[in-house]
Formats: structure tokens, C-alpha cells, sequence
């Protein structure tokens, strides 16, 4: 298996079977995604909807390098496949769902500013595939586990926020997009990294 890592992650269903169709999706994505004639091992991850375990998984994703690191997440008001731009540091103040919150909703990172943002084009993403763009999250986990990987990484972190895939989409439908965003996020990277391998000859 490759070396070269990309990691999915998504919340574990907790219940309803959207939820479960949203990880269906995910669980769907390739084993490997090729680049050129690179490949790298597409890693998918569940995780518990708790802050404790974003805390706890999030710094052990970026401990092994991975090139990309896309979180998912499903939201049940939003009706399109939505990339989010941004993660604020403070309002975290909701319950996890083992009735856990954070001692303060105010979160120490750091990076500075109190809104952190990704410097993969969304915009660009968005524009290509047809789908919403978002700079505004609900402080709870989603935006939690972003702001933590964006803390780390700004350059390298996407969040996709997925509508209910019973009325709106397939869980194969959902994965193509999920496939198409972490696509263009790629081809992205690896744009950049040739132009500043460029400029330093």
C-alpha cells in the first residue's frame, strides 16, 4: 500500500438511517485515489460524536503526514452538498452526545485570529461542481473537529457538509461528489507544489 495518505473522516451514525447512508457513501470512496503516477491510500475513519474524541483522533490523523484530510459531516437542514470555508473559535457551548460540553466556548488554538479558514479554493470547488459554498457553521462538533484540523493544517483540511441522502441523494450519487471534491482538492495541491518546486530551481 502507498505510503502517501488521504484520510476521510466521518461521525460515527448515531441514529437514523440518513446517517448511515452518508457513511455508506464515505465507505464507498476508493481504496486508492491515482494522481499522475502517484497513488495514495484513501483512509476512512469514523469517529465519536464527542469532543473528547476529536480531541483525541485529530492530532493522531496529522501525526501521520497524510497529504489530505477531508472531514464530512451530515447536516439535515441543508439540501445540496456543501464545502465549508471556515471555522470560528468560540460558541462552542452544546452538549456532545454523552452530555459532555468543553470547559469554555471559547477555544484556545494556535493559530491566530478567532476564524480560521481553509486555502484550498472552495470557491473554485463549489463553482465547478454545482454546489454550496458556506462561511458560517452551527459550533458544534463538525465545526469543532474542522477548527481543530485547520489549527494544525490550513492548507491541507476541507470540511463537506452532506444533506439527508434518503430524500436528496443516493449513497452512490453522494459519493461521486465526495470523490469529485477530493479530486479538484488534490489537483489543487499538486498544482502548488509544482509551482513552488518550480520557483526554487
Amino acid at each position: 500500500m502507498s505510503s502517501k495518505v488521504i484520510t476521510v473522516t466521518m461521525f460515527i451514525p448515531v441514529d437514523g438511517e440518513e446517517r448511515a447512508a452518508n457513511w455508506k457513501a464515505v465507505k464507498l470512496l476508493p481504496a486508492v485515489y491515482r494522481l499522475d503516477n502517484e497513488e495514495y491510500a484513501v483512509k476512512k475513519l469514523q469517529i465519536p460524536v464527542t469532543y473528547a474524541a476529536v480531541d483525541d483522533v485529530v492530532p493522531k490523523i496529522w501525526s501521520e503526514k497524510p497529504t489530505l484530510v477531508i472531514h464530512i459531516g451530515f447536516h439535515e437542514s441543508i439540501e445540496a452538498v456543501t464545502v465549508e470555508k471556515c471555522a470560528s473559535s468560540s460558541g462552542y457551548h452544546r452538549l456532545d452526545f454523552v452530555n459532555k460540553c468543553l470547559p469554555c466556548d471559547e477555544i484556545t488554538i494556535n493559530s491566530s485570529g478567532s476564524i480560521l479558514e481553509t486555502k484550498l479554493d472552495v470557491h473554485t470547488i463549489a463553482a465547478e461542481l454545482c454546489l454550496s459554498c458556506s462561511n458560517k457553521m452551527d459550533s458544534f462538533l463538525c465545526e469543532y473537529m474542522y477548527l481543530r484540523s485547520l489549527d494544525i493544517d490550513p492548507s491541507r483540511t476541507l470540511f463537506i457538509h452532506v444533506p439527508n441522502v434518503v430524500g436528496s441523494y443516493t449513497s452512490e450519487e453522494t459519493r461521486d461528489v465526495l470523490y469529485q471534491v477530493l479530486d479538484r482538492c488534490m489537483r489543487q495541491l499538486d498544482t502548488k507544489e509544482k509551482l513552488q518546486s518550480n520557483s526554487n530551481k
